[in-house]
């Protein structure tokens, strides 16, 4: 969701700088916006999206967590060990002191070790998840998105349809509510399920 919001927000802004540069060509084209968290909200097309984004957000959330549980216990053990080692500090010699140290720092290495390896596997797990999600679940709304943006643009002569959040403007502070064909966007994602 992230690049999706990244991509859209780098088209806004081309599209902005197109426009400011050739503001004669601005005006006499027609511009429409759609609120894409309505669209997402609104539509069944768009509840599909976000429940098949939950879907692989659990599936990811689950893996991981699997993943990391075996080093979790690890590290409440090693931290347990590291608590006592200090309670008996004063009560042991110096080198009995030395020597499990020593060996605690040993363990605590190899626990690093674990950790680093295991944050490769979460990388890869995130990776793996991303592209699932871009691939089965981002592309195909992209696709339909686009396809009834360019339906109703045909219909209704618009040369632009831009995202816009009037909640959260990034792009334009304002942009007219009489330009807002998010229930249109909505309509025509609906009938064409």
């Amino acid at each position: 969701m992230k690049h999706t919001a990244s991509r859209l927000m780098a088209l806004m802004v081309l599209t902005a700088g197109i426009m400011a540069l050739s503001p004669s060509v601005a005006h006499a084209q027609k511009i429409a916006w759609l609120d894409l968290n309505r669209v997402l909200k609104g539509s069944k097309t768009g509840k599909r999206f976000l429940r098949r984004q939950k879907r692989i957000q659990r599936q990811f959330d689950d893996e991981r967590r699997q993943l990391q549980q075996p080093l979790m216990q690890e590290e409440q053990s090693l931290q347990q060990e590291w608590n006592q080692l200090q309670r008996q500090q004063q009560s042991l010699g110096k080198e009995e002191f030395s020597r499990k140290l020593q060996a605690f720092k040993r363990k605590y290495d190899n626990h690093m070790k674990k950790v680093n390896a295991l944050n490769q596997k979460l990388m890869k797990l995130q990776n793996k998840y991303t592209k699932k999600f871009q691939n089965n679940v981002l592309a195909p709304f992209n696709r339909k998105l686009k396809k009834v943006a360019a339906k109703l643009a045909r219909q209704k002569g618009y040369t632009y349809i831009l995202v816009h959040d009037p909640n959260n403007p990034q792009l334009f502070v304002y942009a007219s509510p009489s330009l807002d064909v998010t229930g249109d966007i909505i309509r025509l994602l609906d009938s064409s399920n």
